[in-house]
């Protein structure tokens, strides 16, 4: 069935985790494991992205080193991925002797290429700061409607959108004092000339329409693509070219190789050159620029294999809104898992998850209802009642005959969601696994095993109704096993054959206690508001 190596953006080391972050994360790793169950070999990479200067200016504003300020973060990061049952195969850092390795490879490989030229340009500089200032740590007056504070691309007020010389009293922010202008010699890759490449990338890879239409349209007009940065910069220091570094957006992607180098030793080219091997890049709508055209462009400058898919994303919205502390609809990783069960989250997701950059509203009120009444009331409650009766009636014993009608469709549909959870349509498979649990529910009333059981002449049939039940059941949580790992697990440890075919002649000694319905106090404790 071929091999994958699949790859979530890497997350910039800035801070802590937030939803957003862990929408990708989850429904990628959903796939993962739906496709191992599958039989297809996966290697699952991710990173976090560690250089720049707002690293190192907030390691300085907290009187420690880039370095230490980024340990710190990983080891955070790695927490919050666990409590979402989140495996990589490698969750690495750009900034890692692996990843040094492979940009450095690359870099070569550029310039043996001749795709590389240098240009003298002109920057804005802080000379009380002593270095040179990214457009978005310059502020000024809006030049269209005069709002103060106002970054040098775009006005917040009247959404106007500038150059940076148009920004009227411009400061800089680490200062307060305005910019100077100097001129610095910098490294490009000649984009334009990798226009051919890119059109013919484009051609063959798996991309979204809207999504391939958006790059086509960026393809008029290609411009050098500037991939150094002055000291002072937290970064790769280019061989050759003291006191210049390594653009994080040059050394970022290389990053999945680098993770890929940490997981296999001395064999990640070869990896990831294998022609026998599909790539897939999970990202945001926000950074397709950068791995739809500069990052297909580089690779094949640098005779690398060029990514096979991209899966885009949109943005995760809060009851409509816009993530924002400011507005108080910000949910952290961390708060989150302290006030609900991660793997809730993970089934809204996998019910949200769609083929389409539309961004993705996490809304408070239909989540609790979906998981209260669909994954509580209609799958693990299924489970529940009837090996509670089971349990109460017949020792836990599961007998071999059942209705075999009922199992050839749970059977047929097990098997539509497996194919659906590799082809990527989560959103089909999780309608497919509701109709499972609506037929089996619509089963188990119709039977009644609890009016059943109460007669010495039906209480049989109440067995074999429940075992025709809970059989469903396993069927259901098998397709949901991706969605829900944690629960999955306890139930194959519980059960003998769980995770098998069809469940006959078991004894259920003990039963575990799944999952409990979300109240109204555990949303209000995540403090959104509107909520």
């Amino acid at each position: 069935m071929g091999k994958y190596i699949v790859t979530t953006a890497l997350c910039y080391a800035n801070g802590n985790l937030h939803l957003g972050h862990l929408l990708e994360m989850i429904q990628a790793d959903i796939w993962v494991r739906a496709a191992r169950r599958s039989g297809i070999d996966v290697t699952f990479l991710s990173g976090d992205d560690a250089h720049g200067t707002p690293i190192m200016l907030q390691a300085e504003k907290k009187g420690v080193t880039p370095e230490e300020l980024i340990a710190s973060v990983h080891q955070n990061r790695l927490k919050d991925i666990s409590a979402y049952h989140v495996v990589y195969d490698c969750y690495h850092s750009t900034h890692s002797t692996e990843n040094q390795e492979m940009v450095n490879h690359v870099y070569h490989k550029l310039q043996d290429d001749g795709i590389l030229i240098e240009k003298e340009i002109e920057q804005a500089y802080d000379a009380h700061r002593d270095m040179f200032l990214p457009d978005r740590y310059i502020k000024g007056e809006c030049p269209r409607c005069g709002a103060k504070d106002q970054y040098g691309d775009n006005c917040e007020v009247c959404s106007a959108t500038y150059a940076l010389d148009e920004l009227v009293n411009p400061y800089s922010i680490l200062t307060g004092k305005p910019p100077e202008k100097r001129r610095t010699k910098h490294q490009f890759f000649d984009l334009a000339k990798s226009e051919q490449v890119i059109r013919s990338w484009l051609g063959q890879a798996k991309i979204l329409p809207s999504v391939q239409n958006k790059l086509c349209e960026w393809l008029d007009g290609l411009n050098p693509w500037d991939i150094t940065r002055d000291a002072p910069y937290f970064g790769f220091e280019i061989p050759g070219r003291e006191g210049q570094y390594f653009y994080v957006w040059m050394d970022a992607p290389i990053g999945y190789i680098g993770s890929l180098e940490k997981h296999k030793p001395g064999l990640a080219l070869e990896a990831w050159n294998d022609p026998h091997t599909k790539i897939i890049h999970y990202i945001g709508k926000d950074i397709i620029n950068f791995h739809g055209l500069f990052w297909p462009a580089m690779l094949s400058s640098a005779k690398i294999k060029t990514p096979d898919e991209l899966r885009v994303h949109g943005f995760m919205t809060i009851n409509g809104e816009k993530m924002s502390k400011s507005r108080g609809t910000f949910i952290e990783a961390q708060h989150f898992a302290q006030h609900i069960p991660t793997e809730y989250l993970r089934y809204y997701l996998a019910l949200k998850q769609s083929c389409s950059t539309d961004d993705m509203d996490f809304n408070l009120v239909d989540f609790k209802c979906r998981v209260n009444g669909e994954l509580i009331g209609k799958i693990i409650n299924l489970g529940n009642r009837c090996m509670g009766i089971l349990r109460k009636h017949f020792n836990g014993e599961l007998i071999s005959d059942i209705d075999e009608a009922v199992w050839g469709f749970g059977d047929k549909k097990l098997n539509t969601v497996n194919s659906l959870w590799v082809e990527g349509k989560g959103q089909q498979a999780m309608r497919e696994i509701i109709e499972m649990a609506n037929h089996a529910n619509q089963y188990v009333d119709t039977q009644k095993p609890w009016s059943l059981v109460k007669a010495a002449e039906t209480k049989d049939q109440a067995q074999y109704v429940c075992s025709t039940g809970f059989n469903a059941f396993s069927q259901i949580m098998r397709a949901l096993a991706p969605v829900l790992p944690e629960t999955f697990s306890k139930l194959t440890l519980a059960i003998p054959g769980f995770d098998a075919d069809q469940l006959s002649a078991v004894t259920v000694a003990e039963y575990p206690r799944l999952l409990e319905r979300i109240t109204d106090e555990q949303l209000e404790a995540l403090g959104v508001v509107g909520a």
